[in-house]
């Protein structure tokens, strides 16, 4: 039996790693998951390796392990660094972990940590909202072919609604042309974007990570609700303006038709 020699264990190594990226291309992430966990079981020092795991894995606790892998063989890496802390984060709010589960799929992970959320929550307001994620958990797992979206999914197809009604009402108005549009009220276009994608973040995808980013406090402590409160006002004007704004001009023109035909 001849075994192989050093430089063809190598070759080896790579094309694990080529065919993982190869399956991550043509959507076979469970494919690309075990070669990767190969990869790095046979060779530990494989930074790349450790880097994609933590990527590509659903799994916050493999993410962490996989990253503080990465970080040790490259000390220099910020951006590993960063992310290791951000989920070394999220493991000390169980709330914020149960959301972090929900986003990728996994309700019965989600429905251990909102408990613990619950059994560790100092406030009524905190153990309030871990029941709510509880129930509401529990009920979608009660309910038949269900399919869980990302939050970044939801937010683009809920955020999209205000928009494209804004746009149907805007070419009624100006008779179908679009030409004919005020560019005042086209440039409404992007307020009304902007505020739905604020709004529907807050309210319906709060365990999106730009949302999380841009909060950057405890769960459901007062700065986060004085933040949320704002954040709310200035979506909701956003997306309110350009409508009255096209109210207005609409009530405008009936004017004008009026004096004009009478």
């Amino acid at each position: 039996m001849k075994w192989p020699t050093l430089d063809l264990w190598q070759i080896e190594l790579t094309d694990l790693y080529a065919e993982a990226k190869a399956a991550v291309k043509d959507g076979r992430f469970h494919d690309a998951l075990l070669h990767l966990k190969h990869l790095v079981q046979t060779n530990p020092e494989h930074e790349n390796g450790w880097l994609a795991l933590s990527r590509l894995s659903k799994n916050p606790e493999l993410q962490i392990i996989a990253l503080e892998k990465a970080v040790a063989l490259n000390p220099n890496n910020k951006k590993g660094k960063t992310r290791l802390k951000a989920l070394r984060k999220d493991h000390q709010h169980p709330f914020k972990l149960g959301r972090a589960f929900e986003s990728v799929g996994e309700p019965q992970k989600a429905l251990d940590a909102y408990r613990q959320a619950a059994w560790q929550a100092k406030s009524k307001e905190g153990r309030k909202a871990a029941r709510d994620r509880q129930d509401a958990i529990k009920q979608q797992l009660r309910q038949k072919n269900m399919r869980i979206t990302t939050p970044s999914l939801t937010l683009m197809r809920l955020g999209a609604g205000p928009t494209t009604l804004y746009l149907l009402l805007l070419l009624i108005q100006a008779g179908l042309n679009p030409l004919r549009v005020p560019i005042l009220l086209l440039v409404g276009t992007l307020f009304v974007l902007a505020g739905s994608l604020l709004l529907t973040a807050i309210h319906l995808t709060p365990n999106h990570r730009l949302w999380q980013q841009l909060l950057q406090t405890p769960t459901l402590n007062l700065a986060q609700q004085a933040k949320t409160a704002v954040f709310s006002f200035i979506g909701f004007v956003c997306v309110a303006l350009p409508f009255v704004l096209l109210f207005l001009h609409s009530v405008n023109r009936l004017e004008v038709y009026k004096a004009t035909v009478f």
